[in-house]
């Protein structure tokens, strides 16, 4: 469907069809959306709503082909991995190759919205300040999204995992991965 609505727009401009970062993303979301579907036995129908476009605005393609640039394939992974130890203890590990977390930049938003001065914030290991991730209403975003940037998300894994007693790890790499360990011990 979509290399017919991109063979359709390239033939009113007369041009061959060509690869475009928008309909590669497209591509992506489809196959994400089927492979869930088919994952929980259910069935979807992927439809697109596109404005003609002649091409992609440059500052676009380059967000939609980040992962190429870093050397990545263009669909992401996350991995969940569940195990038990022998004593009951419980860890869930949840692993993604996006782009990591980045404490310079979480240095900056923590400066920015005047929450640390920039001398409280040098003094600060790249773990506290990633730690920040998980205090109440902090976001990293500017603005806010169907997904993410009500500073809502980590603060309620924190707190849920309090009240089981629980530990939370990170670990991250920038331009790499983010892996969130959570550990349950038995009651």
């Amino acid at each position: 469907m979509v290399n017919r609505i991109q063979h359709h727009i390239a033939g009113r401009s007369g041009e061959q069809a060509r690869p475009d970062p928008l309909w590669e993303t497209l591509k992506n979301i489809e196959k994400l959306a089927l492979q869930v579907a088919e994952d929980l036995n259910k069935q979807v129908r992927f439809e697109v709503a596109v404005p003609r476009l002649d091409k992609v605005p440059p500052h676009i393609a380059s967000i939609l082909q980040e992962r190429q640039q870093l050397g990545k394939p263009a669909a992401g992974v996350i991995r969940v991995e569940i195990t038990s130890e022998a004593d009951g203890t419980l860890t869930m590990a949840i692993h993604d190759d996006g782009r990591g977390i980045s404490a310079v930049h979480l240095r900056t938003v923590l400066v920015a919205r005047n929450l640390f001065t920039p001398e409280a914030v040098s003094k600060m290991s790249d773990d506290q300040v990633i730690a920040m991730l998980f205090e109440p209403g902090f976001s990293s975003l500017d603005q806010a999204h169907l997904h993410a940037g009500r500073g809502e998300g980590l603060g309620v894994v924190k707190e849920a995992l309090r009240k089981l007693d629980g530990r939370l790890r990170i670990s991250s790499r920038v331009n790499s991965h983010t892996r969130f360990i959570m550990q349950l011990k038995p009651s």
